[in-house]
């Protein structure tokens, strides 16, 4: 899971996206850091948990979805939960 986010990040358009984690690597963050129009900004383009054996995407704004980086690295949609989407977050999980 954290190759499959650590691809969300590197340069961007107006600005550079990092990989930012917990420490114990549980929660993965990609924040973008830039200037647009001579402003600039700090956003967090993707969230995900890890729960068990569960990937929740708390947020994701990519053009290319982390749900499709997710499947085409091996994990099965069973255990992706798309929260920002309604999918239920189970409460033990």
């Amino acid at each position: 899971v954290r190759q499959v986010v650590e691809g969300y990040t590197g340069k961007a358009h107006n600005g550079h996206l990092y990989l930012t984690t917990s420490p114990t690597e549980d929660v993965l963050a990609v924040v973008g850091v830039g200037v647009v129009n001579g402003e600039r900004f700090v956003t967090t383009g993707l969230l995900v948990r890890l729960v068990g054996d569960f990937v929740i995407v708390e947020h994701d704004r990519n053009d290319k979805s982390v749900l499709d980086a997710l499947l085409q690295a091996g994990i099965p949609r069973d255990k992706i939960i798309l929260a920002y989407a309604g999918e239920p977050v189970l409460e033990a999980v």
